[in-house]
This record gives C-alpha cells, structure tokens and sequence, in this order.
C-alpha cells in the first residue's frame, strides 16, 4: 500500500493536501460524526502512485532549522493593538504586503457566524476579518489553488494559519517561493465547526440577530481570552473560562486527536514567522493592550522584520519555552463521552457529564523507561482503559526518567500516543490528581520492586479514591523486606480495594508477607486487539521476512552461542535488540520499529518476558533463552501457555526438539482468549464498582499524612544537614586559600611549613612551593587547598575540624 491510508487517523489534520494533488481523483474528504473531515481512497481508483504519501504534511517535516533563533516582543501602536489578538505583530507584516499590493490569505467568521473559513484579501478595509483569534477549525477551501495562481503571477502572499495548515500549504506547492511568506501561531488546537455550530445555535435563539462574535475582543475581554456575542438587542461577555465553548476548548474535551500529541509543538516552527501571545510580560506591563511574542525563522522574514522596525516597539528576548518547545496538553475530561454524545446532549449537559471524576483513571506507572516492555505494558493498560469507555492519565515519574520529555523509549510513547497529567513531578502536583480522577491504578510489570514501591502503592492517594493493583509483580521471587519496610507495605497494600498480580510467586508473596490473596492476571500487553496504531508508525520495512530477532536483556554466552548458529550454520539474518535501549542521542530502535521486527520475523530468541509476550501475540516461532535472573516471570508464563518445550540452553536443544518448526498456535490462543477475558472482566468490575468508604477510613488518610510528614522532615534535615556540610566545605576553602596565599610570601622552606602546620593544626608537611617571580607582574598566586580559616580584615578566624574551638590571631604584616 502505497496511499494516504498509511497515515494514522489520529495523526491526520484534514487538511485535504491529498485530495487536491491526487492525479487519478481517488481521494474524498468526508466528515465523521464528530465533525473532523478525514480522507477516503476509492480503491478502484486509486493506483498506489504515492504522490498522496509525498504530499502529506503529517507523513513528512519541513521544519525552518537554518536560520538562528530570534525571538522578540513587539507592541504596534495601541490603535492596532485594540485590534489585535496581542501585540499587532500580524497587522504590521499584513500592512506591508498589501501596501505593495501584495494579498493575505487567513481566517475569517463566516458571513453567518456558524463557522470559520480562510480568505483572501486585497483590501485593507477587509483586514478586521482576519484579526482576532477564532478558536474553531477553519475550513480551507481552495484557497491553496488560488495562492499558488497568485505565486505563479508573481504576486507577494502573506498565509497565516495553524502550524499544520501552514506545513500543509508548504507540502502541497512542492517548493519554496520567494514571493510567498507564511506565518503560523503558537496553536492551543482546533475544535471542529460542528460543535461550535451546535454551542451558537443554543446559545443565540435567532442566529439572524447576531451582529459580532469575538474569542479576544479587547473593549469586552481586555487582554485575555473568553467569549464575547452582540446581537442586535443583548450583549453576552464571559471572560477567560467562564463559558462552556471555552471550557470545551481550553480543557480539550472537543480538540482533535492529532492537536494533543501536535509534532509542531516545538522551537523549529514550519513558518517564516511565528507569532503569539506574550504572557510571561502580562505582568509587565498594565495597559492590558497586549503584547506579542515573534519568532523570525527565515532570511526573507528578518528582511521584513527590519522594514517593519520603524513601526513598532520591539525588543529581542531570550525564550525558553513561552508556548515553544514540546509541552503537554493534560486531558481531564473524557473526550470519547463528549463526542460519543455530541448529537444527543446540549453542550452544556455534555460537558457537565464528560468532566465527572469518575471517567478519570489515572495511571501510576513506569511508561517514562527506555525498556520496551516496560513501555508497552503500559500503553497496553493505558489503550485498555480507554476502550473502555475511560479517560486514563499518566502520572510522569520523575523517579524514572529526568523528565517528561527525555530521549527515552517511554517518554517519545507516552508522549506521542497518550494523555500525560503533568510535566513536573511534584507533591503538589500529584495532590492534584486527587481533584480530578476518580480511581488510580499501579500495574503492571516491576512495580513492586525496589526503590520505587513505596509510590507505586499510592501512598499519595486519598482513601476516598479507588486503588487498583492490574497484574502488579514483585520482580524476584525471594523477595524480602525489612521490618519497617514490611510495615508500610502491608498497611498501604491494605488500603487497595482490588489487588492482582502478573505472577504465580506474586499470590504466594502476597498471601505470605502480607496476608492479601490477589487476583492472577495477565500482563495487559496481551488484552488490547492490536497494535497497528504503532506498527502502521514503524519507520523499518522488511522485504525478506525470512529472519530472526535476538531481543535479550542479558548478552551471555548461551545467547552468543544461539546468534553464532542462526546467523553462520543457518545463515539467516539476525537482528539484534536488547531490552533497555539506553539513554542515546540516537536510540538502536524506537517502540514502532520493534514492534515491527517482532511481527514479521520467522524466528524470535529472546530471554525476555515482553519478549515472549509479543512473540505469542504475533504468533512468531518462538525460542527462549533462559538467565537466571528472569526464571519466576517466565516460568509463571510458561504455566500458563505450556512453554516448557521452547526453553532451551544451547543449540542442542533446539535441534533435539525439532524447534525450527512452526509453533503449532491452537491451544496457546485458545488459552489466551479465555484468560484474556478473565482479565478483562477483572479490570472492567475493578473500574466500575462503586467505592465503598470505611466508616474509620480517615485514620488511614491521618496515619497517611503523618507517615508522609515523617518522611517529608526526614528528607528537609537530610537535606539541612547536606547544606550545612556544603557551607562547612566552602568556608574551609576559602580560609584554606587564603592561607596558602599567605604562605606563599615566606621565603625559607621550612618556616613556610611550619606556618602551616601551625595554622592547620596538623602535623602534615607539604611539599615546597616555590614564591612566584615578582618581576612578572601577569603571574598570580595560585589558589591552594586547606582546610580551617576565614579572612576577617586583619584576623584570621581558626577552625578546627571538629567546629569546637576558635581563636584570633593577629597578623602583622
């Protein structure tokens, strides 16, 4: 397949590049129920030329990465900024193309407000049609055909738009034109005409009254965002998130998929200039007339910008974020509820039902690691809880990766194809979670094992909230704490109200340490349909599937030796990953590629869990090596799965049993279908049962709370205390210096030693140092370490070691 179909509906803008360029007229935009428009291939027609694939913003870059960063505020004149949606940045590059007859194209209210659509104008009467923000999906038209006849007459165009309309305007002209320039906005996400269309029509009785609608009119609003409708007998002004349109717009219940993980959030933009709202200086200055921020991303944009100069107030300021670089778009309502419904609830009805708690599951987790089975138990989960009918958000761990946005295998999944609740990790931040989700759930994979179970057992959590373990696992089977340690783990594990474990040793430690007898449950990789959301995104393609993956945790000698005979006796081509990507620039795999190699190889020899996991789910010829580190997880799994014929120790054993032969795959998917509904079912009572409180349940939330405060004053003394030898450190040094520059003047070796002996109160010599020559006046005296002393004028302050006694002495110079 050689089409637009490649590309991921939840990647796709509806842009309709690909309906335009298509040569053989194979390509319809329709629109879905939620009111996206998304391309449809007429497959009798469509002869798999690619030019639809070539064209597509979304499966190609054309980010601006040559030109330096250059980022200034701008104030136009306060009658253009009155205006403007800020600081007027767009009505001053708008002025000088058309006042050398150029055009600009952007978007502007339909005639009967029910929608937005681009335009172009000549005019500059018409440029109030283009000013203010309008947060709804513009419709594009045909304005792409009409700008390139316009380029192709050599006149100067000005496109302003959404980073991927802009992207798209680039991908679907096929170069670059002089006489074009393109600005995008720093963009929050579209919500489709439908739901607005919906939202106005209640909102106004007669749409024919309606005489203005502003999202950023700065007489209603000032500089601020909210909802401001004039009809001709009433005026209706909600500022900032006081409207329910807003709300749906700012919480993200109405965005389109493809806005909450957007690629073009980032510093590299896809227009010539960027521009947006400058909050940080809000503060700054008090007129509240805006202020805008610009990037200049291009040599024919700074041009410009230097002819422009003379009408504004700039300044060139250092950014480091501001609405650039990655950043995420937490979701706490549930969309698929607000979409699901949008044609049987009134707006306001359907966004007081999608913002219930109860649809929110937050997740505790390990998705931010680079070990792909990690990763994907978590995806898995997270998808898992989606479909059913949930809205599940991440918790980033900062325990785990650095932060939210680390080269790492999990930060690049969970960030791409998930809803993340925060980018800090914090107490405060986790206490919000408490607000806004209903049910929290740790699992799966290694949760329990150590330095992180005393979070994965949601120690933060309120006991009014629901707790859930899915198939959590100890990790070793001799697992064992300490008494304190011991404690707090069964009292914590005694406030979940559903427990389940991914291993057979889990139910035994459970029952044995702690007195809990959990639910066996299998690793949520193998309970959601398929995973062709990530293969259809793998960047390898495999011509000749006839070869085999080596994806080990451990690189021992069984596996060199298992390597050594596929790839020199069989001569098959290997491919070799290994379980924890590391932390690299330029990472072995991605999740997608992994995933790709698993499914279609004739052979996977792995000493993994996951590894075995995924080679069952693609039904793959199967070898497992095993390390005697892994033997409990894998063993539980082969229990299930009757594997034992498939574990083997050297090249012997695969050839005694004949394993180079299909895996016969009738009782292992038989197996899996059953306990896979027994999962889920679990799962799925877990998350809908209603909370049952303790009538004492507030000691717990008290217990809770002093347990943290002790742990929380431990850390501050810790930390107290780290400070004090930090600050102890840097006294001594500095006195150190100055006694050693003051021994420097003392021309006799030995009364230079003796004065430090004395000074430092040891018996240690030092080796000579030599007076540095006077009659080089560049030369300094070098600063030397001991340990004891503070300059004070003319006295030095001796201190011991210890801190325990202090003298002066006076030195006479």
């Amino acid at each position: 397949m050689n089409n637009i179909n490649i590309l991921n509906r939840n990647e796709c803008s509806g842009c309709s590049v690909c309906h335009k360029v298509c040569p053989h007229n194979a390509i319809n935009m329709i629109e879905t129920k939620e009111g996206f428009h998304y391309p449809l291939v007429d497959d009798e027609k469509c002869t798999d030329c690619g030019v639809c694939v070539k064209r597509c913003h979304a499966l190609n870059d054309n980010f601006k990465t040559e030109h330096r960063k250059e980022f200034y505020e701008v104030k136009a004149s306060d009658e253009i900024r009155m205006k403007s949606s800020s600081g007027g940045m767009f009505s001053l590059v708008a002025d000088y193309i058309l006042d050398r007859g150029g055009y600009v194209c952007g978007a502007s209210f339909s005639k009967d407000w029910l929608g937005v659509e681009h335009i172009i104008i000549d005019n500059k009467k018409d440029l109030d049609k283009l000013r203010y923000s309008k947060y709804i999906e513009s419709d594009l038209g045909d304005v792409f055909i009409e700008i390139k006849k316009l380029l192709n007459d050599n006149k100067e165009v000005l496109f302003t738009g959404t980073p991927c309309q802009v992207s798209a305007l680039n991908h679907y002209l096929g170069r670059d034109y002089d006489n074009l320039l393109t600005m995008d906005f720093l963009c929050h996400g579209v919500v489709p005409q439908k739901v607005w269309e919906k939202y106005i029509r209640e909102k106004v009785e007669n749409i024919e009254d309606i005489e203005y609608i502003s999202f950023r009119n700065k007489n209603a609003l000032k500089w601020d965002v909210g909802l401001y409708i004039k009809t001709n007998n009433n005026e209706y002004i909600k500022p900032g998130i006081q409207d329910t349109y807003m709300k749906v717009f700012l919480n993200h219940a109405g965005l389109k998929n493809e806005c909450l993980h957007c690629k073009y959030r980032r510093f590299d933009r896809v227009g010539d200039i960027t521009i947006g709202d400058y909050w940080s200086v809000k503060a700054k200055y008090k007129d509240d007339k805006g202020i805008s921020l610009v990037k200049i991303s291009s040599d024919k944009a700074s041009k410009i910008f230097e002819k422009i100069k003379s009408n504004c107030e700039y300044m060139e300021v250092n950014i480091t974020h501001d609405g650039f670089g990655p950043w995420i778009l937490p979701v706490f309502v549930n969309r698929k509820y607000f979409f699901d419904n949008l044609d049987k609830e009134p707006i306001e009805e359907l966004y007081k039902h999608c913002s219930d708690t109860k649809y929110n599951v937050a997740i505790v987790n390990m998705i931010f690691a680079n070990n792909a089975g990690a990763v994907l138990t978590y995806y898995a989960l997270y998808k898992l809880i989606e479909k059913l009918g949930y809205n599940p958000v991440l918790i980033y761990n900062r325990l785990v990766s650095k932060t939210l946005y680390d080269n790492t295998l999990g930060c690049k999944i969970a960030y791409k194809y998930c809803n993340v609740g925060n980018s800090i990790y914090s107490e405060s931040e986790l206490n919000k979670y408490n607000k806004l989700c209903n049910s929290f759930i740790v699992g799966s994979d290694q949760v329990w094992n150590h330095p992180y179970w005393l979070y994965h057992l949601l120690n933060f959590v309120e006991n009014s909230k629901k707790k859930i373990s899915f198939a959590s696992s100890y990790g070793i089977k001799d697992y064992d704490l300490n008494y304190k340690n011991k404690i707090y783990f069964k009292y914590y594990l005694k406030q979940f109200d559903y427990v389940s474990v991914r291993e057979d040793d889990g139910v035994d430690i459970s029952n044995r340490l702690f007195g809990i007898t959990p639910s066996h449950l299998l690793d949520p990789v193998f309970l959601i349909d398929n995973y062709d959301e990530l293969l259809n995104n793998a960047k390898v393609k495999m011509d000749d599937k006839d070869y085999v993956v080596f994806y080990y945790v451990y690189l021992e000698k069984n596996i060199l030796e298992l390597i050594d005979y596929f790839s020199n006796k069989l001569k098959i081509k290997v491919i070799k990953m290994q379980a924890v990507n590391g932390y690299r620039d330029n990472m072995e795999y991605s999740i997608e590629d992994y995933l790709y190699y698993i499914k279609h190889c004739k052979y996977l020899i792995t000493d993994s869990f996951h590894g075995i996991c995924f080679g069952l789910i693609f039904n793959r010829n199967v070898v497992i090596s095993l390390n005697n580190r892994a033997n409990s997880r894998i063993h539980s799994l082969s229990n299930i799965f009757n594997l034992d014929n498939r574990i083997v120790n050297n090249v012997k054993d695969i050839e005694e049993r004949n394993l180079l032969k299909d895996m016969d795959y009738s009782y292992i998917n038989k197996k899996l279908e059953l306990e896979k509904k027994r999962s889920i079912e679990w799962l799925k009572e877990a998350l809908e049962s209603p909370k049952v409180l303790k009538e004492d349940s507030y000691k717990d939330d008290l217990i809770n709370i002093l347990i943290k405060d002790s742990m929380n004053m431990s850390n501050s003394i810790t930390n107290i205390n780290n400070g004090i030898d930090k600050d102890i450190n840097n006294i001594n040094n500095n006195i150190n210096n100055i006694v050693n520059t003051i021994a420097w003047w003392i021309p006799v070796k030995k009364w230079r030693d003796s004065f430090r002996n004395k000074m430092l109160n040891t018996d240690q010599t030092r080796p000579d140092q030599t007076r540095p020559d006077q009659t080089r006046p560049d030369q300094t005296r070098p600063d030397l370490i001991c340990r004891g002393y503070i300059y004070n004028d003319s006295n030095i302050i001796i201190i011991n070691n210890k801190l325990q006694a202090i003298e002066q002495i006076k030195i006479v110079a």
